[in-house]
């Protein structure tokens, strides 16, 4: 494991520990990391971490969605990918192989409930709300999408 060298001048105090989270309801998000990862139980799934956007109570917060692809939740994999799809202006009716990269740099609505555990109210999406926009083929035409890279210095 490479080491970090700290730098104390990153670190304000004053806001540590002090975050807002979004309120219940509608909240837009978006899906700045996205990985492949093995559940408690040794399953394979997919974790999406969703950012709230600016401009929303909780913006710059994150919540995090799981997608089982094996074992007892798998059942639920393709119901959960269609509905971040479709929520996210991709079309959801197309079949098509989906790795956790398909899911980075979507923006899409989601519907926020509260849990309290140990003491701490924390958020956590508790369904994507479905879009009435236009649907795109692929996760990378969607519209609200990234943008891809400029690649200026290929030789080919």
């Amino acid at each position: 494991m490479t080491p970090h060298d700290y730098d104390p001048s990153g670190y304000d105090p004053s806001r540590a520990g002090s975050f807002e989270i979004p309120d219940t309801g509608p909240c837009r998000v978006f899906i700045e990391d996205a990985t492949e990862k093995r559940s408690q139980a040794g399953n394979l799934m997919f974790e999406l971490v969703a950012k709230v956007l600016e401009g929303q109570k909780g913006a710059g917060s994150r919540m995090w969605e799981y997608i089982v692809l094996e074992g007892s939740g798998a059942e639920l994999a393709d119901s959960k990918i269609g509905a971040i799809f479709d929520s996210c202006g991709v079309d959801p009716s197309l079949r098509r192989r989906v790795s956790a990269k398909s899911f980075i740099g979507l923006t899409g609505t989601v519907e926020v409930k509260h849990e309290t555990r140990d003491g701490q109210t924390r958020a956590r999406i508790a369904w994507w709300k479905r879009s009435d926009g236009p649907k795109v083929a692929s996760p990378d035409a969607a519209p609200n999408a990234d943008p891809p890279p400029e690649y200026d210095d290929i030789p080919f």
